[in-house]
């Protein structure tokens, strides 16, 4: 998987946005919650799709990852992880486990 600056993810966000990705998605109490619907998903109601990576070129090395979800029901959405958020320990398992 190709990791791209970090100056990209607007973009990318905004395309994928444009091709229907258009719920903000976030982990709460182990289930997805659309920010959007203000709808609760379980991992079996979940799909995970693309990846994308995207760094900071500085010392840190700060790093996100960009998921696509589709979600029983049609929505569909997208997630943000960060490689330095404690909280995202959870959401990094959540995904994984769904992820193709």
């Amino acid at each position: 998987m190709e990791t791209q600056n970090l100056n990209l993810l607007r973009p990318r966000l905004k395309q994928l946005m444009d091709l229907g990705y258009k719920s903000d998605f976030t982990l709460l109490n182990n289930r997805l919650y659309s920010y959007d619907t203000q709808k609760y998903y379980s991992p079996d109601q979940i799909t995970v799709g693309d990846e994308y990576r995207f760094v900071e070129n500085t010392r840190t090395n700060y790093q996100v990852s960009l998921f696509t979800i589709t979600c029983e029901g049609g929505e569909r959405g997208t997630i943000v992880t960060s490689s330095e958020q404690i909280e995202d320990a959870n959401l990094h398992g959540f995904i994984r486990s769904k992820h193709l």
